[in-house]
């Protein structure tokens, strides 16, 4: 705890800010300190020294300032930490330049802060929940006084964007209504409001309308730039979105699954573009289920894998036999483009996979006639 009064070297008088009193005799802090040397407390140092309490300790770390236990008195119940003047006027410019804050101390600040911006967010989105999300059906425009139902789309007879428009024209608009005009994400006006960068309030509820957030345009339009920058999901909501991505995966994925009567077990798809399309709702699962027992049957129970790799088995002997690796990269790329037209690489490849194709159809026929016999 830093000193209540201290006495002036100089004059001798108890003053409670010595800075200010060595005004009076045109010296600085520094220069007392070398001039007239003693142990102060720490925090007596720091608030005369006007430096942080990491500054001090690294000083002290790093033996640049003297420091010794002041030991518990009568008039003290808890000991405490002396440190001698002249050290720190002597290196006064080396501690002013160590960090303010230790490393620590920045790293609890910041979860602190992520801290109270979450729990505002919650607290933000609780009360939007709550309050009457509606969008304006109409407004009136501030340049003819027309009411249009698309303020964007008005403001084009005009010449002028949504975002000057908000500039020049300041109203206090609805939240949806200004996610709506200026095409901003429900996300992204959130956290502009967390970050203070555009000013909110609510209207209470009365008893013919519901409460609701109201925000500024005019401070939407002047950092319109570094909303559009926030991302438009939070950090929340893209893991609820990763979970729920996950269990529809898991679901699709269930139900795509078939039983393979060759292999005696159930076949579940992997990462593949009939799953993909399937969860996009681009095929229906019926069909999907067609294509992945066609797929499987191409790769497991026909030539097609084999009769692949023979093929590419060429094109890999010629590039590494024929063509030099001294030459240039592109060229050699050039000539194996060339090889494979004269080989009709894309030609063979396709007829491999049909002609599997055609027999896989053929296994799985067989496989359903053999089933339908035995029931």
């Amino acid at each position: 705890m830093s000193l209540m009064s201290e006495e002036c070297k100089i004059c001798g008088e108890q003053v409670q800010y010595l800075p200010s009193h060595l005004k009076r005799h045109k010296i600085s802090i520094v220069e007392h300190g070398q001039r007239y040397p003693e142990w102060v407390c720490f925090t007596t140092a720091l608030t005369d020294f006007r430096m942080t309490p990491n500054q001090l300790s690294e000083a002290i770390r790093l033996k640049l300032v003297r420091s010794k236990d002041k030991p518990n008195t009568d008039n003290a119940d808890t000991a405490s930490t002396l440190v001698f003047t002249e050290d720190v006027a002597k290196n006064y410019k080396k501690i002013k330049q160590f960090p303010r804050l230790s490393v620590a101390e920045k790293r609890r600040r910041k979860a602190e802060e992520k801290r109270k911006r979450e729990e505002m967010r919650r607290l933000l989105e609780f009360y939007l929940s709550r309050c009457k999300e509606n969008v304006l059906m109409s407004e009136e425009c501030k340049i003819c006084g027309e009411k249009v139902e698309s303020l964007p789309a008005h403001l084009k007879i005009h010449g002028i964007t949504i975002v000057d428009y908000g500039e020049r024209y300041p109203d206090w608009v609805p939240f949806t209504t200004a996610l709506k005009n200026f095409e901003i994400n429900r996300n992204q006006l959130l956290e502009a409001i967390l970050r203070r960068l555009v000013r909110s309030k609510d209207t209470p509820a009365s008893n013919t309308e519901a409460s609701t957030i109201l925000v500024y345009t005019k401070d939407v339009s002047q950092n319109y730039k570094k909303i559009k920058q926030f991302p438009n999901r939070s950090p929340e909501e893209k893991r609820r979105l990763k979970i729920l991505n996950a269990q529809k995966e898991a679901e699709m994925r269930q139900r795509l699954t078939f039983y393979c009567p060759s292999c005696k077990e159930n076949v579940s798809p992997l990462h593949c573009l009939t799953l993909g399309s399937a969860l996009r709702g681009e095929i229906k699962p019926e069909e999907a289920i067609e294509r992945l027992k066609g797929a499987h049957y191409r790769h497991i129970h026909t030539k097609y894998e084999s009769e692949l790799f023979d093929l590419e088995e060429k094109v890999r002997e010629y590039y590494f036999d024929e063509l030099c690796p001294q030459y240039d990269y592109a060229w050699c790329q050039n000539m194996l483009e060339i090889f494979k037209d004269m080989i009709n690489y894309t030609v063979q490849k396709a007829d491999i996979k049909a002609r599997c194709n055609e027999e896989a159809k053929r296994l799985i026929q067989e496989d359903l006639s053999q089933k339908m016999d035995e029931e």
